[in-house]
């Protein structure tokens, strides 16, 4: 079954399966569990390393049964973890390793030990997920990487500007890449990355699927009409809105404006500027204005600029920690105090972000009145009054307005907070498994082992 998933579903080649390790977990309980305690190896070292877990009842069951297996290799060529998908009918439908010490999913590009030397040569194509990988390498494109399971994050950026300042990101319109990709600009701005976006065809929701269809040729000429990731945006734009309406107008420009402001490189951002401009057929400078406020006017009044803090740009936003505490301030009472009660202190890792939410916790759990923001900015001080103040009035766009905006963007915003912070604790731990272990105290090295898998789990 499993030969079968990779060779007829995935249209993968012995050599490639071989060549990428790929494999099977049997659907047994303790296989692997049985496999290396024969082989010696502690139950903390496999609790360590993230391939067995505990279960209620205190036994050890291996955590990838019963489904097929991709390697996960670091960039010198060894094995840091595993990503696993079930054959059978069972959640979760992908799984990979948790934390570990050597694991650490932020700072992970799938591929890039195959990839490095192309990378230098091409640049980077980020795709969706390890089969794409493997199905391009196939084909004959070698410069292919993706992230494990998590949004593109500064780490990894970091880690692929030192082989290339050209990436390039492949996949459907309509998939999470798309996402995942609009999400990552305002970092590649920072880290001064050249990015490019290739659509796959109608029809096609990843890499992998298109490989099948198609070949590596047709690939690489997807690739080789790859747009600048900003005429990307203004097509997709142009696509979506008349530019001879002035209703039209209006969306292109609140539509642009908040990614041109985010380029660094001033030429480039005039050019754009310019270009948007002479699109909609209105004067530069107004752009011009826009682009130093971060957004369009939304008064009412067409390509009007307004300068106030009710249109900061979404740059200004620095962390999920701040972005939640933005919607927490603005969102309907009870679905912020509904997330006020599983949030705490330790959750943010900013003076100023745990004193506003600390302030806010204390003012809404229990309030029934209107939240009202001169009344509770009027509890810090000038200097954090002016903080409060100004993440009220962030711009949050159109599609505020409804509960399920805020449902929507709460839950994101939460869990990525909460995921931060078991990242922190797994590391304090880490360093503490560590101290354990020049101590040679074995017990210490048990307790806390037990205590990183069990926060590992948080993070699948």
């Amino acid at each position: 079954k499993a030969l079968a998933y990779f060779t007829k579903k995935r249209g993968l080649t012995m050599d490639t399966i071989l060549s990428f390790n790929l494999g099977y977990a049997p659907d047994s309980w303790d296989s692997l569990f049985g496999f290396l305690t024969k082989k010696k190896y502690s139950i903390n070292d496999m609790l360590a390393a993230g391939i067995i877990v505990q279960s209620k009842s205190g036994t050890h069951i291996d955590k990838f049964k019963g489904r097929v297996i991709f390697p996960m290799m670091g960039i010198d060529g060894n094995v840091v973890g595993f990503a696993g998908r079930t054959l059978f009918d069972r959640d979760p439908k992908y799984l990979n390793t948790s934390e570990t010490l050597v694991f650490h999913k932020g700072s992970f590009l799938f591929g890039l030990d195959r990839a490095k030397v192309s990378v230098k040569k091409e640049g980077a194509v980020f795709v969706e997920g390890p089969v794409d990988v493997i199905s391009a390498c196939q084909a004959g494109i070698t410069n292919v990487i993706a992230t494990s399971g998590t949004a593109l994050t500064t780490a990894q950026l970091k880690i692929i500007a030192r082989y290339t300042q050209d990436i390039t990101f492949c996949f459907d319109s309509d998939t999470a890449g798309f996402a995942a990709m609009e999400r990552a600009i305002g970092l590649t701005e920072r880290e001064n990355l050249n990015v490019r976006v290739a659509l796959l065809p109608d029809g096609f929701k990843d890499l992998d699927e298109f490989l099948v269809a198609k070949d590596g040729h047709d690939v690489k000429k997807v690739l080789s009409q790859a747009a600048p990731v900003y005429d990307f945006f203004i097509a997709d734009a142009l696509k979506k809105n008349n530019k001879h309406d002035p209703i039209g107008k209006k969306k292109i420009v609140a539509e642009l404006i908040p990614w041109f402001a985010k380029i660094n490189d001033p030429v480039t951002q005039n050019h754009y500027g310019k270009k948007l401009a002479e699109l909609v057929g209105i004067d530069e400078e107004v752009i011009t204005t826009m682009l130093k406020t971060g957004s369009a006017a939304d008064d009412g009044a067409e390509f009007s600029a307004d300068t106030s803090a009710q249109n900061a740009p979404s740059a200004k936003i620095t962390s999920p920690q701040e972005y939640l505490l933005v919607l927490l301030l603005r969102a309907p009472l009870d679905a912020a105090q509904k997330v006020l009660y599983k949030l705490g202190q330790r959750d943010f890792t900013n003076p100023q972000f745990e004193a506003i939410f600390s302030g806010l916790k204390a003012y809404l759990l229990g309030r029934k009145k209107k939240f009202e923001i001169k009344h509770f900015s009027n509890k810090f001080d000038e200097t954090l009054r002016k903080v409060v103040e100004e993440m009220y009035l962030w711009d949050l766009g159109e599609s505020s307005n409804g509960d399920a905006f805020f449902d929507s963007e709460i839950d994101m915003a939460f869990a990525r907070v909460k995921q931060d912070t078991v990242k922190r604790e797994l590391k304090e731990l880490g360093a503490k498994i560590k101290e354990a272990e020049l101590e040679n105290n074995q017990a210490a090295i048990k307790e806390l082992s037990e205590k990183f898998e069990e926060l590992s789990q948080k993070l699948i």
